[in-house]
């Protein structure tokens, strides 16, 4: 799974609103929304339609940690946050 600044401006059109927004509510996501973040960071030349009706709900599952575990890593700057202790 890879994600780019592309696959977020497709889940932005697609969602119509902010990626941040879509992230922040991702435990009210469709099924669709879900296969959909799915599909984006994945590399294949199948329509969404294609792609959704070959995938199946243990599948879903168990590529959802994925999903923003690649997420997390497209926004990774590899700095690490200083915390001030007071």
């Amino acid at each position: 799974m890879k994600y780019t600044n592309t696959s977020f401006f497709k889940i932005e059109r697609h969602f119509g609103k902010p990626f941040f927004k879509v992230l922040g509510d991702i435990d009210n996501l469709t099924l669709e929304g879900i296969c959909y973040l799915i599909y984006v960071g994945t590399e294949t030349e199948q329509t969404f339609e294609e792609f959704a009706n070959k995938l199946d709900l243990s599948t879903i599952q168990e590529t959802m940690p994925k999903v923003l575990a690649a997420i997390n890593e497209a926004f990774d700057t590899g700095k690490k946050k200083v915390i001030k202790k007071v």
